[in-house]
């Protein structure tokens, strides 16, 4: 996440893959952490109880995404640590 743009980018066996988002939020400072995607895919999933989500991230800090019911009747949320890479 920079100033502009929420950039989302996964490296695999068979390619890699980069998608950047224009976010309009006025964000204070870089933020790089690294996530399991098919943890990501999983939560989702939950993608048809609303139509907006908001992602809260952080460097190597946990990564909130909280989806609005449709209904107005409540909020969805999940929280996925990060992966860390160590030195080892």
């Amino acid at each position: 996440v920079d100033e502009d743009y929420f950039i989302a980018s996964a490296d695999g066996e068979f390619g890699d893959a980069s998608i950047k988002y224009l976010h309009g939020e006025n964000i204070q400072e870089h933020a790089k952490s690294l996530f399991s995607l098919d943890k990501i895919r999983e939560m989702l999933k939950a993608d048809k109880f609303s139509e907006e989500a908001e992602i809260s991230l952080g460097t190597d800090m946990p990564l909130s995404l909280t989806l609005n019911m449709v209904t107005g009747d409540g909020k969805l949320s999940f929280l996925l640590a990060p992966r860390l890479e160590t030195d080892e």
